[in-house]
């Protein structure tokens, strides 16, 4: 795998972009983008999960699958049940970053593997109350980041080419726009 080295900032606004190209509306644009970024990060493959995605379809589709995480979550608060099946898998690059939030205020998956990458697909998940992660786990999980933004992340180079072309389709050239002015 050829890579080039990018900051989070830059995987950020592309994947931005570029899901407002595939049809998500700004606020979820947003989130995926936060998602992707939170998974290269931590988890590794959230790139390639994201143009998995566009490939087959079903990226505004699933965008929103984090928010059933957060009702799940406020079940658990409320002492009700926090167990969720999704209606088509998703692919853990779309919870991941939430499931680390809500693991800071002591709701943690059942179950949930201890390594995951972004392209791992969930059909069903159960939130539960739970201790929160360790003082140890959060220096790692800082370390990461800070790793990140220091040093970059290495992403596929082919994967990376085909990220930025979707992200260039969101804008368009100022020559477009002005012949649509001429022509009216």
């Amino acid at each position: 795998m050829a890579a080039v080295v990018v900051a989070p900032r830059e995987i950020t606004d592309l994947v931005d972009r570029a899901s407002r190209v595939f049809g998500c509306g700004v606020g979820a644009a947003v989130r995926v983008a936060a998602d992707v970024c939170h998974c290269e990060i931590h988890h590794g493959a959230g790139v390639t999960a994201w143009l998995e995605m566009c490939d087959r379809g079903v990226l505004a589709e699933l965008a929103g699958a984090a928010r059933a995480l957060d009702g799940a979550a406020i079940d658990v608060a409320a002492g009700r049940s926090g167990r969720r099946q999704f209606a088509a898998p998703v692919p853990c690059v779309l919870l991941s970053r939430a499931l680390a939030a809500w693991a800071q205020r002591g709701v943690v998956p059942v179950d949930w593997p201890t390594s995951v990458r972004g392209v791992d697909m969930v059909d069903s998940i159960e939130l539960v109350a739970g201790p929160t992660p360790s003082a140890a786990l959060l220096a790692a999980a800082g370390e990461r980041r800070r790793a990140a933004l220091e040093a970059g992340l290495a992403v596929d180079s082919a994967e990376w080419e085909r990220l930025e072309a979707a992200a260039a389709g969101f804008l368009l050239a100022e020559a477009v726009l002005d012949a649509a002015d001429e022509h009216g």
